[in-house]
Parts: structure tokens; C-alpha cells; sequence
């Protein structure tokens, strides 16, 4: 037994964490988290939320990485 197997929401495997993206537009930060079955979750984060998982202000437009990092302006899912 794994010793995270009794967290509440904590998928068993690695392959179940959803993926989560943040898009810039317009000076908002939108939230999208997509899981392995193909459902999704849209939300919005303060600018200041995206600025400190950056460590420095963000000044592009675009997607960024659950890391912070740029990913483009219209970057594809992996499959």
C-alpha cells in the first residue's frame, strides 16, 4: 500500500493527475485543468497567483504551464 493511497481526490496513479494551464488575455488569467478522461475545469486566478509560481511579473499574453513557463499562444494538448 502506498502511503498516499488515503488522501482524499489523490489519483493512484501518476498517469490520473490532471494537467492545469493558465491563459493570459487581456490582463485576466484564465484557469484550465484538463484530467485523463478528457473532462475539464475552467476557472480565473488573480495576475499576482501566476506572478509568484513565475517568480517575476508576467508581461506576455498566452498559456503558461501548470510551472509558470511560456507556452505559446494557442499551444495544442498532448495527446
Amino acid at each position: 500500500m502506498d502511503r498516499e493511497d488515503w488522501l482524499p481526490g489523490m489519483p493512484s496513479s501518476p498517469a490520473q493527475i490532471p494537467e492545469l494551464r493558465y491563459q493570459v488575455l487581456g490582463g485576466r488569467v484564465y484557469t484550465k485543468t484538463r484530467w485523463a478522461d478528457g473532462s475539464t475545469a475552467r476557472g480565473e486566478v488573480e495576475l499576482v497567483v501566476l506572478d509568484r509560481l513565475r517568480g517575476e511579473p508576467t508581461t506576455r499574453e498566452g498559456w503558461y504551464g501548470a510551472a509558470g513557463n511560456y507556452l505559446g499562444s494557442d499551444p495544442a494538448w498532448e495527446s
